[in-house]
């Protein structure tokens, strides 16, 4: 278990606790507010947020429909040092539970949703000591993810790409689950992001790839309100 609770500190902050408690298969870890709970490995975990001033708080479980998919690894080198090198999994399942805002309550059932997780050498922390700061120039990534849910039937696309427009990884794939799961790698994958002018937001985008000898064409539009990734590990 570590524990940290600073004392006399102005604005407060709330105590940290993890916990690596495993017994029949249930894990728990907390941090704060936040807790989250692997109720089945890879198959079921429970995420929830207890807010005491009751502005935002939440107890959902993800029931996973795909296993655990792993994409091609992601890889930047600045000359001859390598700087990143992460991997990431995604996995497709549903969402069950309740969301309580200031505005109101919001539940949810079997809604359907996805999940990664990734790990690796990130740029970030403290520089190393005696050496060349990691990142020496703009490194300029760009990066498109877009994993779709379709019911029984789900198409997994992503990509990266320097400031070029090389693509550093690239992959997309089909995954099928009627009788058993089955994932289908596509081939002559290609796409096309539609801007909204004068802005960095996208308005939709366009996923063409094959199967085989088949034409897969996905067409996508950005819906809802726009989500701007804070707090959530992004710069």
């Amino acid at each position: 278990m570590l524990s940290c609770s600073p004392a006399n500190t102005t604005p407060p902050l709330y105590r940290s606790e993890l916990y690596n408690t495993v017994t029949n298969f249930e894990a728990r870890c907390v941090t704060g507010l936040f807790a989250i709970e692997i109720l089945e490995p890879m198959q079921k975990i429970r995420f929830s947020l207890k807010d005491p001033e009751k502005k935002l708080s939440c107890d959902l479980i993800f029931n996973a429909i795909t296993e655990h998919h792993l994409e091609p690894k992601s890889l930047m080198i600045e000359g001859t040092r390598k700087i990143l090198e992460t991997s990431r999994f995604t996995q497709f399942g549903k969402w069950d539970g309740s969301i309580e805002t200031e505005s109101g309550n919001l539940d949810l059932t079997k809604e359907y949703g996805t999940r990664d997780k990734s790990w690796g050498v990130r740029p970030v922390g403290e520089p190393e000591i005696g050496a060349p700061g990691k990142l020496n120039a703009e490194p300029g990534v760009y990066w498109c993810w877009i994993p779709i849910n379709f019911g029984d039937t789900f198409t997994h696309f992503g990509t990266f790409e320097d400031h070029d427009g090389n693509s550093t990884q690239l992959s997309a794939d089909l995954v099928e689950i009627s009788n058993k799961e089955v994932i289908k790698p596509l081939n002559n994958i290609s796409h096309k992001v539609d801007w909204i002018k004068g802005t960095r937001w996208s308005s939709g985008a366009q996923i063409l790839a094959q199967e085989g000898d088949k034409k897969i064409e996905i067409n996508t539009k950005a819906c809802g309100p726009r989500f701007h990734c804070k707090g959530i590990g992004y710069q």
